[in-house]
């Protein structure tokens, strides 16, 4: 019981010492997240619904727009029960329409072009598509430069006419320096 109460006690004061940061404000710098997410894939492409990781490095300017590079790799089963693995590598570049913070929150739109490979087990032949995406998300600042990320995306491929869905959740760091 003692131990839960230290337990309880740190991770208090740790929002407590979170929270006073809440009056600062980065307004711009280099970015960097990382993020786990699960991908809806458009049912022509029978493959199922699985997990991906993903890693971003981009750059907030000192006004509402930032920019980023996004990689995201996964591996989906096939629908036919065939058991076949297909691997998939998306790189993307992303442009973000902040909008203002408040209390720590700031919500924002997405929308940007890519590639994804695909990557069938097997000795098949790879394929690459192009694709647009749009969504957006919410961040959550924990620090002036450390928040939590939730996103969601809508791609579309221009290659094959097919839709899917993307939903992430990440850590964002933004490297820069406070507001005056």
């Amino acid at each position: 019981m003692k131990i839960f109460k230290s337990i309880t006690a740190s991770a208090l004061t740790a929002l407590i010492a979170l929270n006073s940061f809440a009056d600062e404000v980065i307004d711009s710098g280099f970015t960097l997240s990382g993020g786990l997410g699960r991908i809806y894939f458009d049912d022509d492409r029978e493959l199922e619904n699985d997990g991906f990781w993903s890693l971003g490095l981009g750059y907030q300017f000192d006004s509402p727009w930032g920019v980023e590079l996004n990689y995201l790799k996964g591996e989906a089963d096939d629908d036919l029960g065939s058991n076949l693995d297909m691997d998939y590598e998306q790189l993307r570049l992303d442009g973000l329409y902040h909008f203002g913070r408040a209390e720590g929150w700031q919500p924002y739109l997405a929308f940007g072009v890519g590639n994804m490979e695909f990557d069938p087990e097997g000795g098949a032949d790879s394929f690459e598509e192009t694709l647009v995406n749009v969504g957006g998300g919410l961040k959550y600042f924990m620090t002036p430069a450390l928040a939590l990320r939730a996103d969601v995306r809508a791609f579309n491929s221009l290659d094959e006419e097919e839709t899917g869905l993307a939903l992430t959740l990440a850590v964002n760091y933004l490297f820069g320096q406070p507001s005056a």
